[in-house]
């Protein structure tokens, strides 16, 4: 008997795709601008860093030191000029690339009253100093004025908890102009080798090189 299969049925044709109106088109070309201009908002208003303004140092130095684990103790080399003719005020300050383990646990500024232009380290605080005052706020004159012919040194309380080599590749500055922002990086170098209380005094660790100077 022989069999018969059935008629085959032939598929019918995909439709054509539907074409995208001009109105929905638009609506796209919309949206991915808006998203550009949102990411070029964050970048320029998050990212980007306000350029470095008028404050600066005449050099850029090195200082190594050794210090016993756990001990707190001063930092104050680095010290700013404002080379510009409007007062920069100050909002903070802090150390850039610092070894994790080398804690910041207090910040102020040593003005025109102090004694000496600058002490790099100490343990305890020297009254050569003079006042310790708050970063944020504090004004720095121009030098072309008496009060800014000094500068302002920049002073840290830091925190050594655990012996180990730890560095510092500069100080960063950030203030307003006029009521614009920036930020300056002064080249002050900090090496610090810190070893436990017993092992402080026999010998003393040789202090690590931060790198090449800025």
């Amino acid at each position: 008997m022989t069999m018969t299969s059935p008629a085959q049925q032939v598929p019918r044709p995909l439709p054509p795709p539907k074409r995208m109106s001009l109105r929905r088109w638009l609506l796209v070309l919309a949206a991915v601008a808006a998203a550009g201009l949102v990411g070029l908002a964050v970048w320029w208003f998050g990212v980007r860093e306000p350029p470095p303004g008028p404050l600066g140092a005449d050099i850029g130095e090195w200082v190594g030191v050794g210090r016993p684990a756990g001990a707190e103790w001063g930092y104050g080399f680095a010290v700013v000029y404002n080379q510009g003719d409007q007062p920069a005020v100050l909002e903070r300050i802090s150390l850039v690339d610092a070894t994790p383990g080398l804690e910041v646990v207090g910040t102020g500024i040593a003005g025109s009253d102090r004694k000496i232009l600058s002490m790099a380290t100490w343990m305890e605080q020297p009254a050569d100093l003079g006042r310790i005052v708050p970063v944020k706020g504090f004004r720095v004159a121009p030098v072309s004025e008496p009060a800014g012919e000094r500068g302002a040194e920049l002073v840290f309380r830091i925190r050594t908890p655990r012996p180990g080599d730890y560095t510092s590749s500069a100080v960063a500055v950030e203030y307003t102009v006029d009521g614009k922002q920036y930020r300056s990086e002064i080249g002050y170098r900090l090496g610090v080798c810190v070893q436990p209380p017993a092992q402080f005094e026999k010998p003393r660790c040789k202090a690590p090189d931060s790198g090449p100077q800025t």
